[in-house]
């Protein structure tokens, strides 16, 4: 048998090699993919759609092998991420797929950390409470929680979530908001995380509420006469980013002004007994708390 010419021998040795910086596998990597259109998602390592598994290292890249050796599961955490980029050298790449099927390649910036927020913003007649980041501003609605990670599918980057806290607040919101409804069951919320696994809004909600995925959107008058209790340090304590804004504008930058607080006798002291009224006066406004009736002062 003859040999190939040597410049066709030649050709063959250099398809047989890799590129320099490119992956020798890239059909591996590990895919991210979207359930339904909440935050609800699944991830596995995939070669193109077929999902692999640790407990076979067969034809495996000893990397992902031994990666998977010891997890076996996607899982929403930093340390998840953490290893991954650890045992293979980030040679494979993040895939997010969202519910229509699109994919987006997502980098994994452990170092550049989320730090979350919760914001209320009054827009007309109505207030916009968000899980937002440190400065105040709304997560997009494109963006995934999920676990201690956020996907910021616009910014192209999987990220682990700081100050978690300020999303509890902001479920303990939406908690008190939907408070009416007769339906409502802490043991379900507890269990379902509606935050992190829903596919879309939670079941049996107040239908005076309306949602985006990191929104919750309440008339003004329900807002007002819910009972939401925040602990003191949320709003005082500027670690917490807890921010109020008026028509997206900080609330730090409007004027300060004094607020008075009076009794009003709207009718007089002419009859046995009277009505008086506590209201606030800020500005040129007037606002009402509530009636009580007194028996009349006689003036001395």
């Amino acid at each position: 048998m003859t040999s190939p010419p040597p410049i066709k021998r030649n050709l063959q040795i250099v398809r047989q090699q890799p590129l320099p910086g490119i992956n020798p596998n890239p059909k591996y990597r590990l895919l991210i993919e979207q359930s339904g259109y909440g935050n609800s998602i699944r991830g596995a390592i995939k070669r193109g759609d077929e999902s692999v598994y640790g407990w076979t290292a067969h034809g495996l890249p000893p990397d992902l092998a031994r990666f998977m050796a010891s997890h076996y599961y996607y899982d929403s955490t930093q340390r998840y991420f953490e290893m991954f980029n650890h045992a293979t050298g980030g040679a494979y790449p993040i895939v997010f797929r969202d519910a229509n099927g699109s994919e987006t390649v997502l980098a994994y910036k452990g170092d550049h950390p989320c730090v979350a927020g919760i914001t209320f913003d009054i827009r007309g007649n109505e207030v916009h409470i968000s899980r937002s980041s440190a400065d105040g501003v709304p997560l997009p609605d494109n963006a995934i929680v999920h676990g201690e990670m956020l996907l910021d599918i616009a910014a192209g980057v999987v990220v682990p979530v700081t100050n978690r806290g300020a999303w509890q607040s902001w479920e303990a919101v939406f908690e008190a908001l939907d408070g009416a409804n007769d339906d409502f069951d802490d043991d379900e919320w507890e269990s379902e995380e509606w935050d992190d696994e829903e596919d879309g809004e939670p079941a049996d909600i107040n239908p005076e509420l309306r949602f985006l995925r990191h929104t919750v959107i309440a008339p003004l008058e329900l807002f007002n006469s819910s009972v939401i209790r925040l602990l003191p340090e949320v709003i005082n304590d500027p670690g917490l980013h807890c921010h109020f804004k008026f028509n997206g504008i900080s609330a730090e930058e409007y004027p300060v002004n004094a607020q008075t607080y009076l009794l009003d006798i709207p009718h007089g002291l002419a009859g046995t007994t009277t009505s008086l009224e506590p209201v606030g006066q800020y500005e040129n406004g007037i606002f009402l708390f509530f009636q009580l009736r007194f028996p009349a002062v006689q003036p001395v």
